[in-house]
């Protein structure tokens, strides 16, 4: 058995990784009649920094067992939309994606996107999980411990299920047990271990809570659920999980991606700062909430809303904000009694039509000390099936006068290495535009598949997100990378 870990520290803005001429993601997959995996990417290696790269796609069953590897390439456009050529008609495992570079690519995981497009709905997730290399693993620079806590609300009921996919790495992990903790709306508190067998190297697994709650739907009482997980995987892969909702018809299918349980986790503090904030887009057409999810640092907080409104959340009590308390204003954060630390979870819970699952996504807090960006990028897409918006919103710190300066967007097709390029006011992005009313002649530069984008603005305090909505009212949304 592997030794209790101390207490560490979560710096996000620290990167000792050393050299890095490997990076990595890996990702639930499934194939069926109505259901597709796709792994979507572009090469901002050769746009961000012009490094040549070597890329190798590895399809594995749900046992580890290695079905299929083959190398990529980009070979007609600067987008891969990857998804494995085989024959079967029903398969569930995983891909791993892994980029090698003879010039240090400094950061270990890559930043692309997985989609999943059920029956009737569409989802997505950035990067989640990955296998250590050697090094990292010799060197010990692994987190020995998952202690992870779900940025989704789990929606089991007559109608719905959720589970937690989690991808073991490169080496056997023994038998162990694990602790699932799950949250219900009334700040009820519910605990459960149980010992999961050995592991195969790079073996995935499904979590359901249910299994383990028999009475869970009573529990959640229809409400959502907030869980948290504790476990190791050897110090092979880091123990970030996706997190699934659902219909227990198959019709419907969305995820987003776990994050650390910071009441087991430290997180540094903003030193002579009282306040972090957020701010996200108004979506005018769905209905949106913002999540503040609990597993946060220990102590009371407190969130004011523009008018003045005060929210309280802890560790054991969520938030949820409406649209109509948020409508588009600064929310700020503050710990009651202490410094706030520099990372709360907070999410964005979207949905577009009754008849579909809702979509929700982990976001953030801001503060002063956040790590400036002037480049990001992300997915797009503009045809019959799907479309997109993409936002920009700009925050009040630093030099302001650089606010106005134009915003550069390019846009690839994974047909073409062209692309097309405008410059614009940011305002204009505040609460988002479809590609199309962005670009003309998009749905035929993008054709069937999934494009990206990329932003370049000179001022550094701004964050970007896209959204895919599909012909039958289901929504996912992403910030970007």
């Amino acid at each position: 058995m592997l030794k209790e870990p101390k207490k560490i520290t979560i710096d996000y803005n620290k990167h000792d990784y050393g050299p890095i001429l490997r990076t990595s993601g890996i990702f639930y997959f499934k194939k069926s009649p109505s259901f597709k995996t796709t792994i979507s990417f572009l090469n901002y290696w050769k746009i961000k920094r012009n490094l040549d790269i070597t890329i190798v796609a590895s399809l594995r069953e749900m046992n580890g067992a290695l079905i299929l590897r083959e190398k990529l390439e980009f070979t007609n456009s600067d987008v891969i939309n990857y998804t494995p050529n085989v024959s079967d008609n029903f398969l569930e495992g995983s891909v791993e994606i892994e980029i090698f570079s003879l010039e240090d690519m400094v950061i270990p995981y890559i930043g692309i996107i997985v989609v999943y497009e059920s029956k009737y709905g569409i989802s997505m997730v950035h990067t989640y999980g990955r296998t250590y290399s050697n090094h990292e693993i010799e060197e010990k620079k692994t987190l020995p411990k998952g202690e992870e806590s779900c940025c989704h609300a789990f929606l089991d009921s007559d109608e719905t299920e959720s589970f937690a996919v989690v991808h073991n790495g490169s080496v056997p992990c023994p038998a162990q047990e694990i602790q699932i903790s799950i949250l219900n709306y009334k700040n009820q508190r519910e605990k459960y271990s149980f010992t999961l067998g050995a592991l195969k190297p790079y073996e995935t697994i499904k979590l359901k809570p249910q299994d383990y709650f028999p009475d869970l739907d009573n529990f959640l009482d229809g409400q959502p659920g907030y869980s948290s997980f504790s476990f190791h995987l050897n110090n092979s892969a880091f123990p970030r999980m996706l997190t699934v909702n659902q219909k227990k018809d198959l019709t419907d299918f969305q995820v987003t991606h776990s994050n650390f349980n910071l009441s087991k986790h430290n997180t540094p503090k903003l030193n002579n700062e009282k306040f972090a904030f957020m701010s996200v887009p108004v979506l005018k057409d769905a209905n949106m909430e913002i999540i503040v999810y609990p597993d946060c640092g220990t102590g009371d907080f407190e969130i004011t809303t523009n008018s003045g409104q005060k929210i309280s959340f802890n560790e054991n009590k969520a938030a949820i904000i409406s649209q109509k308390q948020y409508d588009g204003h600064f929310l700020t954060f503050e710990k009651l009694n202490d410094d706030i630390p520099s990372r709360i979870h907070t999410g964005l819970r979207i949905s577009k039509s009754p008849l579909r699952l809702d979509a929700e996504t982990c976001l953030g807090v801001y503060h002063n000390q956040h790590q400036q960006k002037r480049f990001f990028w992300g997915i797009c897409a503009s045809n019959s099936h799907v479309t997109s918006k993409i936002f920009l919103q700009q925050w009040d710190i630093g030099d302001l006068s650089k606010q106005k300066s134009p915003v550069i967007i390019k846009l690839y097709s994974d047909n073409s290495f062209e692309s097309m390029e405008i410059s614009i006011d940011p305002k204009i992005l505040h609460n988002g535009k479809y590609v199309s009313e962005l670009f003309p002649n998009v749905e035929q530069f993008l054709g069937e598949g999934y494009g990206w984008f990329t932003i370049f603005n000179e001022y550094p305090h701004y964050m970007v997100y896209s959204s895919l909505e599909n012909e039958h009212g289901s929504i996912t949304f992403e910030h970007g990378i």
